[in-house]
């Protein structure tokens, strides 16, 4: 008979074993959070079980405009950042090992650059009285289109981390295709 360790299943569980603690913490929290916010939702004022929540936001104009402008955001957002970053995924992939690790090294510091500081450069860069508005508006005369607040403005904002976050994340699978697949 054959030893754990040496079969399939253990060297997966060996090799997996550091990660496990962190899985199945990271895991559990994920799954404890969506199961409370599903039971929450049917959850009556009174106690007991209601539909009035899902009613309320259904029948509301307004969470429903801002669910649906929601979803356009990330359409454009993930469709954006699919087509491009394939493309920029791809040319990374195939730089020579010095330009690469430095072009890695920007999308990195780009790509963790997000939350309440990503929000504050850009007010103050593209925003209504932003830097770079005014810089353009004083020296060239010229008003820039964007407006920071509209679906646009955000989907702009997201591009922002979300594409050099794409780009370092299929750079892998891109540098693993090997060149004569390309031409097939």
């Amino acid at each position: 008979m054959r030893k754990l360790s040496k079969t399939g299943l253990g060297r997966v569980f060996k090799d997996w074993a550091p990660a496990l603690p962190f899985t199945l913490a990271a895991g559990g929290l994920l799954a404890l959070s969506a199961v409370w916010l599903v039971r929450s939702s049917f959850a009556g004022i009174e106690g007991g079980w209601s539909l009035q929540a899902w009613r309320d936001i259904l029948g509301s104009e307004l969470a429903l405009k801002a669910i649906k402008t929601s979803f356009g955001i990330s359409i454009w957002v993930a469709t954006i950042c699919t087509v491009i970053g394939s493309v920029l995924a791809w040319l990374v992939a195939n730089m020579a090992w010095r330009r690469r690790s430095a072009t890695q090294a920007v999308l990195n510091v780009v790509s963790n650059f997000g939350g309440a500081s990503l929000a504050i450069a850009m007010v103050a860069t593209l925003g209504a009285v932003g830097f770079f508005r005014l810089l353009l508006s004083d020296w060239l005369g010229f008003a820039l289109p964007l407006d920071l607040y509209s679906p646009t403005g955000l989907v702009v904002t997201y591009l922002y981390f979300i594409l050099p976050l794409f780009v370092l994340l299929v750079l892998p699978a891109m540098a693993a295709v090997r060149p004569e697949w390309w031409e097939a």
